[in-house]
């Protein structure tokens, strides 16, 4: 898995891009742009959050557990 990938998370169908990686403390971590409101926070919902991030960090291992890659970057 690699920067631009878009990947399928297999319990929820959620999607997401991995938009990097980062190598501290021994292992891969990967940040991922969830696309949709697969994250949407109550706040969000409500419209009462003023900044709306889908953005969140996993662990390389852990993305390979729960996703699949849909497209891989060139």
């Amino acid at each position: 898995m690699k920067v631009g990938d878009l990947v399928k998370f297999n319990k929820s169908g959620a999607l997401a891009l991995i938009l990097q990686v980062s190598n501290e403390g021994g292992y891969n971590s990967m940040e991922l742009h969830v696309l949709g409101d697969a994250l949407a926070h109550t706040a969000l919902r409500g419209g009462t959050l003023q900044n709306p991030v889908n953005l969140t960090w996993m662990s390389e291992h852990m993305l390979k557990r729960t996703t699949e890659v849909l497209s891989e970057s060139r």
